[in-house]
């Protein structure tokens, strides 16, 4: 059996070259299979391997939008399973993807509000240069503080 892609498979259902369909079950999931002429062609995906759906209903739904209304189904070989391995680093790179996104929005939120503060006269803007001064001025006090004045420990 060859395998058949979708693109192919439109043009042959609008032209009526697609006698039947079916959709068949075996480990893991559901394959669509189109009776063309005298041959069976399972559908493919865009390598070129045979197509094989995790749910009936994706099956389903693949025919549904070709325009095929009527097929049959035969799950004797279906067995439940997965088709892929588990992957748990998916799992954590949503997390991660998650938490991005909420600290994006609480950063946005923190932004506007600032300007909403700014455009009440609430706050105002500080220069560079004016934080940069102020800054090493209040290093500037701190390293001059004499170590006398500074608190001693106790000894006992």
């Amino acid at each position: 059996m060859q395998p058949i892609r979708l693109e192919i498979v439109k043009p042959m259902v609008s032209a009526g070259a697609i006698r039947a369909a079916s959709i068949i079950g075996q480990k893991g999931g559901f394959a669509v299979v189109f009776n063309v002429g005298m041959q069976q062609q399972p559908l493919a995906t865009r390598a070129g391997a045979v197509r094989v759906f995790s749910r009936s209903d994706t099956a389903i739904k693949t025919l549904h939008e070709l325009g095929i209304r009527q097929f049959s189904v035969d799950t004797t070989q279906y067995q439940a399973g997965t088709l892929r391995a588990p992957r748990p680093d998916i799992r954590k790179r949503h997390q991660e993807a998650a938490q991005a996104v909420s600290h994006a929005r609480w950063m946005r939120g923190e932004v506007q509000s600032t300007l909403d503060k700014i455009e009440r006269g609430e706050g105002r803007w500080h220069s560079l240069d004016a934080v940069a001064t102020e800054l090493h001025k209040m290093v500037d006090d701190h390293e001059a503080t004499p170590t006398a004045t500074k608190r001693k420990r106790k000894h006992t």
